[in-house]
């Protein structure tokens, strides 16, 4: 949407009343004149809600001169007043002078009020009017999407893309939605959208892959279940969802299928989903009791619902049927750490080593468990540490907790020194900045360690490492 605040607008605003008296018509009233001024004032001062009010009353006071009530709109719109821009893009199309480009502000003016049905409607409108471009499109498919009107979203994304070719965002929005649906059908998006954006190519290359794997079997189904699981990597959850639900359509037999729309569930509704997800799992598992994937997930459900020893008692099941799997054996020690058990724990946690020493997760996920509980910090914390940091010397998260370790161990200089590293990694490392303050703050230098901690809030108020930031605040600054 352009900006509305152009030379052309303020002459239309003006221009009746620069030109009244030479054609020897009667004179602006004053409170029209006073209105104007005050519009203009208000552009120029970038207040362009306010300024609408005042077209507004312009409008209303000479209902002839048309464009007055879509202009209103438009600005109230770009000034955060949707529902003001609702009733003058109202105002306008009861008047007959709403155009085109009028009919999506409306659409956009009602889908920021919370009205999705009515801005469906109008977009649909502003569609079928010719609003140039893909906008109306794109909105629309999000909008379909965000209802489950799966084919009306594709549709309309077809379209965006078709306007816009060198759009990557919309070409991999349209692979992913596919892959979800149709996964055969995406991979031409797919490809497109990495060859036209390279931040795009590792996730569209990586479900890519994933589709043409699967779809070797020639089983619909199998090839919606990788294609959901890669999406689900990718942390597109609400696709993953409907390629898992499309699987168990196409085979109602099929426990896997059941099994990952139970945890796809959970991970879209974490709060609605529950008794659904349940009841996946619970088919999952009468078609298959020997399922690894539906027991895995049945840990992890009761997990959610606290009730830790059915969470281990499916996954001594999943280990037993796949006891090569490092992942089990991780998931194995953190309920048994959350019980309480903590050598337990720590053997499940090397027994995952064991199956991928050359793994720097493990070894990491080993080290973190000993500097959280502050358990065998020397015999299996250090050794993890430095393992984990030299198999991926770039890795903060790595660096960090080998910081973490030698913080423990009261070395604070190399604790500082590898810090230092995983913040040079990346800088927007927030646990590592979190730790450099706790460092500080042992050193006594509250001063540096406060700014840490308040760095790490206002970059990233919402995250874990905020949280802790937080409370090291409480705790150092009460």
């Amino acid at each position: 949407m352009q900006p509305l605040f152009r030379t052309g607008l303020l002459l239309r605003i003006l221009l009746p009343a620069l030109i009244a008296p030479l054609l020897a018509i009667s004179p602006i009233p004053h409170t029209v004149r006073q209105s104007l001024s005050d519009a203009r004032q208000s552009l120029a001062y970038g207040h362009r809600a306010t300024a609408a009010a005042h077209l507004a009353r312009v409008a209303q006071r000479q209902p002839w001169r048309n464009g007055l009530w879509q202009q209103a709109g438009e600005l109230a719109l770009q000034g955060g007043q949707a529902q003001a821009a609702a009733r003058y893009l109202e105002e306008a199309a009861r008047r007959g002078q709403l155009s085109p480009t009028g009919r999506l502000l409306l659409g956009n003016a009602y889908q920021q009020s919370g009205q999705i049905q009515a801005a469906i409607i109008n977009w649909e409108i502003a569609s079928v009017m010719g609003v140039p471009g893909a906008e109306p499109h794109e909105q629309l498919a999000a909008a379909y999407q965000a209802t489950g009107m799966w084919e009306k979203a594709l549709e309309h994304l077809r379209k965006a893309s078709a306007l816009n070719p060198g759009r990557a965002d919309l070409h991999f929005w349209l692979g992913r939605l596919l892959a979800a649906r149709q996964p055969q059908a995406a991979l031409p998006y797919l490809t497109l959208a990495g060859n036209l954006d390279t931040a795009l190519a590792p996730a569209a290359g990586e479900l890519e892959r994933a589709i043409r794997l699967a779809a070797v079997e020639g089983d619909q189904a199998y090839t919606l279940l990788e294609s959901g699981r890669a999406l689900a990597g990718l942390g597109e959850w609400q696709y993953a969802r409907l390629a898992f639900r499309q699987a168990t359509e196409l085979r109602p037999d099929y426990a896997p299928a059941w099994a990952w729309l139970a945890e796809a569930r959970q991970q879209v509704e974490p709060q609605s989903a529950s008794q659904l997800a349940l009841a996946d799992l619970q088919t999952a598992l009468r078609l298959d009791p020997n399922s690894f994937s539906t027991h895995l997930f049945l840990a992890l459900y009761w997990r959610r619902q606290g009730d830790d020893q059915q969470a281990l008692s499916h996954l001594e099941t999943a280990r037993r049927i796949e006891p090569g799997t490092p992942a089990v054996h991780i998931e194995l020690a953190e309920t048994l750490a959350h019980m309480g058990k903590v050598q337990e724990a720590l053997q499940a946690y090397q027994q995952a080593v064991s199956l991928q020493p050359q793994s720097a997760l493990y070894q990491r996920l080993l080290a973190s468990f000993c500097v959280r509980y502050q358990y065998q910090i020397v015999e299996s914390g250090l050794p993890a540490a430095r393992r984990a940091a030299l198999l991926a010397p770039q890795d903060p998260a790595s660096l960090d907790v080998m910081a973490q370790t030698l913080m423990l161990l009261q070395d604070f200089f190399s604790a500082h020194r590898f810090l230092a590293r995983a913040l040079n990694a990346d800088p927007s490392y927030a646990p590592a900045q979190v730790n450099l303050g706790l460092l500080y703050a042992l050193q006594d230098d509250l001063r540096e360690a406060r700014r840490r901690w308040l760095f790490v809030i206002e970059h990233s108020p919402d995250s874990p490492a905020a949280q802790q930031a937080r409370r090291h605040l409480q705790t150092y600054f009460p």
